[in-house]
């Protein structure tokens, strides 16, 4: 119940936090590619994932836009449930896409993955899709020592599944 707390706190802050650091970044008057906004995306979503992991051992979906407009937003589902959660997030994500009030999206989530050598290991997942069409899945596969401290591995990356601009 304590870490259900410390989410939901979390999340009221998520918004506030996410638009006072991205109101430095103003994506509105720089020209960017398409794979750099969803790297820029990705650079908010993964150190966020990653303090969760630290602080709680775990986290809920959570997500980010960048708008029409090139203005950040910050998007998190009021749902206890992780598969809840990423459902909310789809959702909400594709509907802004259908209206053509974003240009890029992200979701960060948990789950478990087949490593190369055969290893089923937890990950971070983030997707990222553009309405030009790129779409890629950054992984990043996971531990906790003997200590319970959080060991992150190196990045993977592969083609993404393209949920919110559906064409």
């Amino acid at each position: 119940m304590k870490r259900l707390l410390v989410w939901v706190m979390m999340l009221c802050l998520l918004p506030a936090i996410a638009l006072a650091e991205w109101r430095e970044a103003d994506l509105r008057n720089e020209e960017r590619t398409d794979r750099e906004e969803c790297e820029w995306l990705l650079n908010f979503l993964l150190p966020f994932a990653d303090e969760q992991l630290e602080k709680n051992g775990a986290f809920l979906p959570f997500g980010a836009v960048l708008k029409s407009s090139g203005d950040a937003v910050a998007t998190a589902a009021a749902s206890a449930e992780a598969a809840n959660g990423m459902d909310i997030l789809i959702h909400a994500h594709r509907e802004m896409a259908s209206n053509g009030e974003i240009r890029a999206s992200g979701i960060a989530y948990i789950a478990e993955i087949t490593l190369e050598d055969g290893r089923k290991t937890d990950a971070v997942v983030v997707s990222l899709e553009h309405s030009s069409g790129y779409s890629v899945a950054v992984l990043q596969p996971y531990s906790f020592d003997a200590l319970n401290r959080f060991i992150p591995e190196d990045l993977l990356a592969h083609e993404g599944m393209h949920r919110i601009f559906v064409r």
